[in-house]
């Protein structure tokens, strides 16, 4: 299969997101990511465009409470806690890229729950996310709902 002709050259410096929205444009319903989890999922350059679109209006809205809280000149960083077989996880990243927020992925698949809250714990103090995109239904600012990460994070329903 030929990857398809990019209307420009894609440079190092190019953001995630502007690579997925040119292709939603050349080949909007050529299939993007595939999954192989439980529920097999396909989602095409369009349907990540569109959705990505729509979360990163809600990152955008949590950055501003975010550089309230912080000040200005405080970086703030995502926490996504998503299985890589969730139908957001992708359009997540790239709504990120979007709105220009650095992200650190947390584990949710390793078989040894200790090893995985200690590596997220780990993860959070070295990047002290601001607040975690996780599948829970509820906002919270507990950081247990966020897997026990060690630090205070608004979680979002997705």
């Amino acid at each position: 299969m030929a990857l398809p002709t990019l209307s420009r050259k894609a440079t190092p410096l190019a953001y995630f997101h502007e690579i997925y929205d040119e292709l939603a444009a050349v080949v909007p319903d050529k299939i993007a990511v595939v999954s192989r989890g439980r529920d097999r999922l396909c989602l095409t350059y369009a349907s990540i465009r569109e959705r990505s679109l729509l979360l990163s209006a809600g990152l955008s809205h949590y950055l501003a409470e975010c550089t309230q809280s912080a000040g200005a000149c405080e970086l703030c960083t995502v926490a996504v806690r998503l299985s890589r077989t969730h139908p957001d996880f992708v359009p997540l990243l790239v709504a990120a890229s979007r709105v220009g927020v650095p992200f650190v992925l947390l584990s949710t698949d390793l078989p040894d729950s200790s090893l995985q809250n200690a590596r997220n714990a780990f993860a959070a103090k070295l990047l002290k996310p601001r607040f975690c995109v996780t599948e829970t239904d509820t906002l919270t600012n507990s950081s247990a709902a966020a897997g026990d990460i060690g630090v205070d994070c608004v979680t979002v329903a997705v």
